[in-house]
């Protein structure tokens, strides 16, 4: 039987659609991860969703203030043009 506490964090974990975990992979409630295709370490690559959790430099990822930084060159999370719509792409950027 889980504590109240227990279900608590259960809870959390089911409702999220992405999370971080402790060796940096960010996965997805339909179990890909986030991926840098090739291990492309150009400006403006956009990010997929990646079936094989390797846990390579390529799917490593960590917080870093408000930004999310990648393992593989250091650049973060961006929105590609800025356009803050549904469908826009994820790009890394240098921060």
């Amino acid at each position: 039987m889980l504590s109240v506490v227990d279900q608590e964090n259960h809870y959390q974990a089911e409702s999220k659609l992405w999370r971080l975990d402790e060796n940096g992979l960010i996965h997805s409630k339909t179990g890909s991860v986030i991926d840098i295709p090739g291990s492309n370490k150009s400006h403006g690559v956009v990010l997929a969703g990646w079936h094989n959790a390797h846990g390579g430099d390529n799917q490593r990822f960590r917080i870093d203030g408000g930004a999310i930084r990648s393992h593989l060159n250091d650049f973060v999370f961006d929105v590609e043009e800025g356009l803050m719509e549904i469908g826009s792409a994820i790009i890394m950027w240098p921060h």
